[in-house]
């Protein structure tokens, strides 16, 4: 009888042949071809006159208006209003309006180095220490987008990193949120967050400092520009929610009237908005936090590719290392006009994969076999590492019974894995 060990030695030794081969296409595809798809990227889009062409003709101009002691937003009936312009709030005019005391080719070329170096942060600051997540994330259409275009979400994801990575730090976690929000509204389910892991003291922090921060800011605009402000909100989803990859956009050009659209759009964001919650405090932490997230691309009337970068920061919490859901995102060809429904519903499919693989343990996943059985069983019974919080967002009482079904399960994977020992043994024998 042929032993089950003398193959498992044959499948060891073609992995060791494989190896090298594996090696060297991972060093082509996730390390040379991200770097030369980022500079034939950047070379082009300064052949074109085309870099920074979202930060030129948007926060550019509107620090140069606003140094100039006019409004930073062009009127509701603007020809501006149907392309690109200045339409964040108070608190995003004044962190923006520095660089535009540089010439407009130096500010966009420094915002578009800064949002490079802000992607490659935020993995850091994740704790991803795979280099080739780093590579496949250069190569996602949506921090393409990000980049290319020098927009602020590739900073909104360094900041949501900051926030989860300090989380049991409320006055940061506080700040940090509250700042975001002010400076991206369809960020806001992550107030929601805070609440369903009743982390309440970071909620306060966020409250104080998202008055302080806005009082201040819109007390610099003026109060006036509050009304100016909405209206061009207004004036823009009417204009523009019916492009992009927003939810609405998806229903509408599906055929659905506008009230239909609006109504289904709302729905889905309460749905979203009430699952965030009981998943804070079903599924833990982690879970409820890319919720949330994904509830925000949901709720958003208007929402672009660069959007779905910040589907990097769940990502890298629940994958550290490299898995198919890395890949996925590079899958579907860059569009060159406007999105259909099949890429907007690739996207948010993306962004459910995220939600499902946030919401059950990292190791099960991406384990080696020979290695999980070792691995698993000393994680059950071990403490969890410094800094982590202590039961995730969940009641103390459900905490300490998870500690007593840990050690149980602990217990009963011991003996299976000593019962698995002496039957490889006996086989041996045999």
């Amino acid at each position: 009888m042929r032993s089950p060990l003398v193959g498992a030695d044959d499948d060891a030794g073609g992995r060791r042949r494989l190896r090298p081969v594996i090696q060297a296409m991972e060093l082509g595809g996730l390390g040379i071809l991200p770097l030369m798809a980022v500079l034939f990227r950047l070379h082009w889009l300064l052949a074109e006159h085309l870099l920074a062409v979202d930060y030129s003709q948007g926060p550019w101009g509107a620090g140069h208006r606003l140094f100039a002691g006019l409004s930073p937003y062009v009127g509701a009936h603007s020809a501006a209003v149907g392309g690109i312009t200045f339409v964040y709030p108070a608190v995003a005019a004044l962190v923006l309006a520095p660089f535009s005391l540089l010439p407009r080719d130096v500010a966009g070329a420094a915002f578009t180095m800064l949002d490079l170096a802000a992607i490659l942060v935020t993995l850091r600051v994740l704790a991803v220490r795979d280099w080739r997540v780093y590579g496949a994330c250069l190569l996602w259409p949506s921090i393409l987008s990000g980049w290319e275009t020098a927009n602020v979400t590739l900073l909104l994801a360094l900041g949501i990193a900051v926030a989860w990575r300090w989380r049991d730090t409320p006055l940061v976690t506080g700040v940090m949120i509250a700042l975001l929000i002010s400076v991206k509204l369809f960020v806001w389910p992550l107030a929601l967050w805070l609440i369903a892991t009743r982390r309440y003291r970071a909620f306060g922090h966020a409250v104080a400092a998202g008055l302080a921060m806005n009082l201040l800011a819109w007390g610099v605009l003026g109060f006036d520009q509050i009304t100016r402000y909405r209206e061009l909100l207004a004036a823009l989803a009417g204009a523009q929610q019916d492009r992009g990859y927003s939810v609405m956009a998806l229903l509408l050009n599906g055929g659905a009237p506008l009230p239909l659209a609006s109504t289904l759009a709302a729905c889905l964001t309460l749905l979203g908005a009430g699952v965030c919650l009981a998943a804070g405090r079903r599924l833990g932490s982690q879970a409820s936090f890319a919720l949330c997230i994904v509830t925000g691309l949901i709720a958003t009337p208007i929402s672009w590719l660069h959007y779905f970068a910040l589907l990097v920061v769940p990502l890298a919490i629940a994958r550290p290392r490299l898995s198919l859901l890395w890949l996925l995102p590079i899958l579907f060809a860059f569009p060159t006009v406007g999105p259909d429904a099949s890429e907007i519903l690739i996207m948010f499919g993306v962004g459910a994969a995220v939600c499902l693989v946030s919401a059950q343990p990292t190791a099960l996943v991406s384990a080696q076999p020979t290695a999980l059985v070792s691995a698993q069983s000393t994680r059950l019974v071990s403490a969890r590492p410094t800094g982590e919080p202590a039961c995730d967002g969940l009641p103390a009482e459900r905490a300490g019974q998870g500690g007593k079904m840990r050690r149980r399960r602990a217990a009963t994977l011991t003996d299976d894995v000593r019962s698995l020992a002496g039957k490889l043994s006996h086989a041996g024998r045999e």
